[in-house]
């Protein structure tokens, strides 16, 4: 039981750590997003840019999600 209970507290430890690096390339990802929409909107760029930016904090929000449940 003693051991259980250890594992179960360091993956809890490990998923809170998981949560905060992926909060965190979420933000940086928003800014990515909102810099690549300027761009676009200034004609700078063709949108694949601001997409793939879309894309990829799409599949961080996945898994936070997953972590979550």
């Amino acid at each position: 039981m003693k051991k259980e209970v250890s594992d179960l507290y360091y993956q809890l430890i490990y998923l809170d750590s998981q949560e905060a690096l992926l909060k965190e390339a979420d933000s940086l990802f928003t800014i990515a997003v909102q810099k690549a929409k300027l761009r676009f909107d200034a004609g700078e760029t063709d949108g694949s840019h601001w997409s793939d930016a879309e894309l990829q904090r799409g599949q961080l929000a996945l898994q936070l999600a997953d972590i979550k449940n």
